[in-house]
């Protein structure tokens, strides 16, 4: 079986390309992507506030071009 994860968002976000694609393989989008990824239904969830941490702890700033 062939299948195309998209890693976030959800089915009404997609693009006319990846509804293309849906009309002959399953897309499968954001917190079901992991789900079936992990077994884990919260894991989206859990991925999702950690990157906001990590995002809040960093300073990127002097990576800025001025």
């Amino acid at each position: 079986m062939i299948l195309l994860g998209v890693l976030y968002g959800n089915v009404e976000e997609l693009s006319t390309h990846y509804k293309r694609i849906n009309e002959q393989y399953p897309v499968i989008v954001g917190r079901e992507f992991w789900h079936r990824l992990t077994g884990r239904e919260d894991f989206y969830m859990e991925l999702i506030n950690a990157i906001g941490e990590v995002a809040i702890e960093v300073d990127g700033s002097d990576l800025l071009i001025r």
